[in-house]
């Protein structure tokens, strides 16, 4: 109980290099046991008995020297010490090398502070502490964790607003606090896998003040009550004795390397890990090593792709199975997001297999059963986090097509006529359309001024190499003879117009690769690059266009970012508000980065990576003749970077836009 046998004060707790100056000024006859203990529990208690005078080590030194034996009184005298002969020994020795260090400042003229910084002691805020005499036994029940409900998609909102309160508050980065436990729903629960987060900054109990040890005497364990209710319960794990401070593993993990940075860890154990948040790699090239093998960015755009046009089937139900993705995540999603679901974790299953087999090595059979079990447990760390990491995605995915109640895949197929005209576009406008497409396009950048087959006159006219005007020719002929067919065909001859339109791009693309270039007339080079890529372009598709959606207001009342008081220049306002915007790309930007979660607008990443590998360069940017520079950097491997302009073409229901990027130029 609460203020019986545990009090909420202030806890302190040394560096790396304060409890290496003391273990060094410690009695030589001690081993290390006996030092390390003296630093982990007696001088930590003394701090931490002391409250808010903890931060000074010459007064714990005295408050053990105060509440020990001394050797002149008397053995009958019946007391009970909080520490033994032993710490007493320790506390001498310290005492007497923070005098030596004082007297040596002062005879140097040095600054009196200087002694001090050695043996520095650190404040960790808020603690728990056993005020019991007799100390809580081993597996006693502490208290149960207790906090605000959160659903992942609703966490990680309120994570963004707060990292942007901090970027705009503070020019240097600043370590959030930690009040959240990540609650696994267990797999073999009626209604399988899932996740929560729960938070107790504001709504939690006097768990919430534990702090972090790499050496922790408590633990938290998850049950279900008979009411069916998960129950985060906290134990003690060791033995707790009097003036002790309770302590669990955090087991916290980070995706900012800054963050890690600054998480140094104050418990003082002897196998102290130096920092108390792990960094969970999933953004660096080490840990994605195998995943961007197997799962590079066109890799999980095809994956997309089809779950958008297969059907889902008993074989994908069983993966979703093996994985305990039941009702909790499959609820509320539509078909062709579990269909998605069941490719990724095939991709984990697959990773899982590659990555252990790595570790494992060809000598797998000379490890010991410790070595291999290690390695094992490394491999299902991993996997453990990509799947955390997907369902935390599809949760984020759920809540925003279920809030529009708009079910329709991200990608939707151009029909016959759509994509003929998609193709054959950039090649051949028929007279009858041709004014449609200039209404819309007119004032973009002289698009559509003269078409192809204009600028070839031009470049025949001006051209003074006669290969030139042979070569011109036969174009001009491939091109009527071929539209000609293209647009009497029928539709439901389509795959015959395709091919015809492949073979004419692709003999396109090599006539005008034979072309003798003259820069002062018109660039070419990128113009028969892309018709080359169009020639071996075998699915097309475009984007389906979600509305936007702002999700309900984010509140991040005062006493939820700590370190901050970001309310001290404004005392009328008691919280900070935002929305969170969810841009029309989401669902696609989302699934694209599902491995990682600090991407805190996908459609902006996705907007970056799909330049020059779904979206094609603008084929007239490269025939005006007033670019200095080709729009491409030819190299060996026919890799591109795009310096201008490129645009991509939606046609759905007769609506068309025209979307254009610019690109930055790339070394």
């Amino acid at each position: 109980l609460l203020y019986l046998d545990l009090q909420e004060c202030l806890c302190w707790g040394l560096d790396q290099y304060t409890k290496k100056n003391i273990f060094y000024i410690l009695p030589e006859r001690l081993n290390d046991y006996l030092k390390n203990k003296f630093i982990q529990f007696d001088l930590a208690k003394a701090y931490n008995l002391l409250d808010d005078k903890g931060w000074n080590m010459e007064d714990c030194c005295i408050f053990i020297l105060n509440n020990s034996q001394d050797k002149q009184i008397s053995l009958y005298e019946k007391k009970d010490y909080i520490f033994s002969k032993i710490s007493r020994q320790c506390a001498k020795s310290i005492l007497n090398a923070l005098f030596f260090l004082k007297n040596l400042m002062l005879k140097q003229d040095e600054n009196l502070n200087l002694y001090s910084e050695a043996f520095r002691i650190h404040t960790k805020g808020k603690g728990l502490i056993c005020i019991n005499k007799k100390g809580i036994k081993q597996n006693d029940f502490i208290t149960e964790y207790i906090g605000q409900i959160y659903q992942p998609w609703r966490w990680f909102e309120k994570q963004n607003f707060i990292k942007k309160i901090i970027k705009e508050k503070y020019k240097n980065y600043i370590l959030p606090d930690f009040w959240n436990i990540m609650l696994e729903i267990h797999k073999d629960d009626q209604k399988g896998y899932d996740i929560l987060y729960i938070d107790s900054i504001s709504k939690g109990n006097f768990s919430s003040s534990i702090n972090h040890s790499c050496q922790p005497n408590c633990g938290t364990f998850s049950f279900i009550t008979n009411q069916k209710n998960y129950v985060i319960a906290v134990y003690a794990i060791q033995q707790i004795e009097y003036g002790q401070e309770l302590t669990f593993d955090y087991m916290a993990i980070t995706e900012s390397i800054k963050e890690q940075q600054l998480s140094k860890c104050l418990c003082m154990s002897p196998n102290c890990r130096g920092l108390y948040l792990d960094l969970q790699n999933t953004n660096f090239k080490q840990f994605n090593q195998i995943l961007d093998k197997i799962h590079n960015f066109l890799d999980r755009t095809l994956i997309i792709q089809k779950a958008c046009f297969e059907q889902f089937t008993n074989e994908d139900k069983l993966i979703l199975e093996e994985f305990s993705f039941r009702f909790n995540i499959i609820n509320d999603s539509p078909e062709w997001l579990q269909k998605w679901i069941s490719y990724i974790l095939r991709i984990i299953n697959q990773e899982n297999e590659l990555f252990l087999k790595q570790l494992l090595g060809p000598e797998s059979e000379k490890l010991n059963k410790k070595e291999q079990k290690q390695k094992f447990n490394l491999a299902q760390y991993r996997k453990d986090q990509r799947i955390q990491n997907i369902v935390i995605s599809i949760d984020k995915v759920k809540y925003y097509i279920n809030q529009l109640q708009d079910f329709t895949p991200p990608f939707i197929k151009l029909n016959n006529e759509v994509l003929k005209y998609n193709i054959y576009i950039y090649i051949y406008i028929k007279q009858k359309i041709r004014r449609f497409f200039q209404n819309i396009w007119g004032n973009q950048k002289g698009f559509l001024k003269k078409d192809f087959l204009n600028l070839i006159e031009y470049f025949q006219i001006n051209s003074k190499n006669p290969k030139n005007v042979k070569i011109i020719e036969q174009i001009k002929s491939l091109i009527k003879n071929t539209s000609e067919c293209v647009f009497k065909e029928d539709n439901e001859n389509f795959s015959n117009i395709l091919i015809q339109l492949r073979f004419l791009l692709l003999i396109l693309s090599d006539l005008i690769f034979q072309l003798q270039k003259d820069e002062k007339i018109i660039n070419i080079d990128g113009f028969a690059i892309i018709l080359h890529f169009y020639a071996f372009t075998h699915e097309f598709f475009t984007a389906y266009k979600y509305k936007q959606h702002q999700s309900e207001p984010i509140k991040i009342f005062k006493d939820e970012i700590i370190n901050l008081q970001f309310l001290q220049d404004d005392q009328q306002n008691t919280f900070l508000e935002e929305q969170q915007s969810y841009s029309s790309l989401f669902v696609w930007g989302q699934l694209n980065t599902w491995y990682k979660q600090t991407v805190a607008f996908p459609a902006t990443t996705l907007g970056i990576e799909r330049k020059g590998t779904l979206i094609y360069p603008n084929l007239y940017d490269s025939l005006i003749n007033n670019i200095d520079l080709l729009p491409f950097s030819l190299q060996k491997n026919v890799f591109f970077f795009v310096k201008y302009y490129i645009y991509e073409l939606y046609i759905i229901e007769s609506i068309i836009q025209i979307i254009f990027y610019s690109f930055k130029k790339q070394t």
